[in-house]
């Protein structure tokens, strides 16, 4: 769904991206588009059951990268805009709080944790894949 909003208005999400001081300037533009594909491409890859496993570590890599560099800002310089959920999260007046933003990452990486340690059961027909244990 984040991926989804910032598409919606990239605008916005650059904008966000821009209060990022340790991100390199040139870098912003590319990030406003490539940061939503990566999560839509994300969610699409484990919905579709492609290598689950993998893009669980993929996603729970992309999220302790995202929050360890807002985490930097928020010690070294000053927390900059989230723009996580775009616009709805002007609507929903997310706050820029460190706390409420780490806690809400370690939520959802304590989700994907979840989802890697637990195994769905396949059905008889289901064939094991190359990356399946």
């Amino acid at each position: 769904m984040a991926g989804v909003l910032k598409l919606i208005d990239v605008t916005t999400f650059e904008r966000s991206l821009s209060t990022w001081s340790l991100l390199p300037r040139w870098s912003i533009g590319a990030l406003a588009f490539l940061v939503p594909i990566v999560e839509l491409g994300l969610a699409c890859a484990w919905f579709a059951g492609v290598v689950r496993p993998v893009v669980l570590w993929l996603a729970l890599d992309f999220l302790v990268a995202a929050t360890g560099l807002y985490v930097s800002h928020a010690i070294f310089l000053e927390p900059p805009e989230c723009g996580c959920l775009g616009t709805l999260g002007d609507y929903l007046r997310i706050r820029r709080e460190v706390p409420a933003i780490v806690v809400r990452n370690g939520i959802l990486a304590l989700g994907i944790g979840v989802g890697l340690v637990v195994r769905w059961r396949p059905s008889p027909t289901d064939k094991p894949g190359p990356y399946d244990a």
